[in-house]
């Protein structure tokens, strides 16, 4: 296929190849096409494509940063908080008149003053401990997405992706929350793995073989139930809120990733 024409049809079906979210085939195509025209379009898409991850993986940097900050602005108002209620504890506990405990106060003025002083400490020592914690939970998902490490979850066009190190490993339909229950966006990470578990709801009770919770109740499982996947399924017949997939790519994500990996909803 040759000329102007052969040229318009090959960027056309790369182009439907990027558009349907079908990444894996932009990057067959870069590596088996000979013909020179199709090659340079087949890298163009894949910059492209690199193009878009990298901004997605700024974006989420950028935000994690910003939680950071968050918390630790949370700890300095807790710890602010606390200080004042010491202060008026202390004043509204004196009579009027009475001197101060550092010149010459009651022994049990500063015994519960030690006291307070204490459980001060301790609930400013959790508020580190919990910001700590939750920073270093922060810059390992954004030190994976950075490397191109995560879970791509597309409500649009339906479709899982499983990135390593940049590259899809694992693709998989999906079905997503429906109207009003819909899976939530944003960036997230997987905090619980268990390899079989019953969920139960109002009005279900159903049981799965591969449960990655990222979010509240919502996570990647597979769906027995389910004939098929992907499309618009999920418009009319979609989950509570978590991310059904088939159970043979259920099975193989499990396999492939850990508590910690970053999961990106948009």
């Amino acid at each position: 296929m040759k000329g102007k024409l052969g040229k318009k049809i090959i960027g056309l079906a790369l182009s439907l190849m990027l558009s349907a979210g079908s990444i894996t085939a932009v990057y067959a195509a870069e590596n088996t096409v000979t013909d020179p025209a199709a090659q340079a379009l087949a890298q163009q898409m894949v910059a492209q494509i690199a193009a878009q991850q990298q901004a997605a993986q700024e974006e989420a940097t950028k935000r994690a940063l910003m939680e950071q900050l968050a918390a630790l602005e949370a700890a300095r108002q807790v710890q602010a908080a606390n200080e004042r209620i010491l202060a008026d504890s202390f004043d509204a506990s004196k009579p009027a008149g009475s001197p101060d405990a550092s010149v010459g106060g009651s022994a049990q003025e500063a015994a519960a003053q030690q006291a307070l002083l204490a459980q001060i400490a301790a609930q400013q020592q959790a508020a580190q401990i919990a910001a700590a914690q939750q920073a270093a939970k922060q810059a390992q998902q954004a030190a994976l997405i950075e490397n191109g490490t995560y879970v791509d979850v597309s409500i649009d066009t339906q479709t899982l992706t499983y990135f390593v190190n940049g590259a899809p490993v694992l693709v998989a339909p999906t079905v997503t929350g429906s109207p009003g229950r819909s899976t939530p966006r944003g960036v997230f990470a997987i905090d619980s793995m268990i390899p079989g578990k019953y969920l139960t709801g109002p009005t279900w009770h159903v049981y799965v073989n591969r449960w990655m919770r990222f979010s509240g109740n919502c996570g990647i499982h597979d769906a027995n139930w389910r004939k098929s996947f992907g499309g618009e399924i999920y418009k009319h017949n979609g989950s509570h809120g978590c991310v059904n997939i088939p159970y043979d790519q259920a099975v193989a994500l499990y396999n492939m990733v850990a508590i910690g990996t970053p999961v990106i909803v948009h």
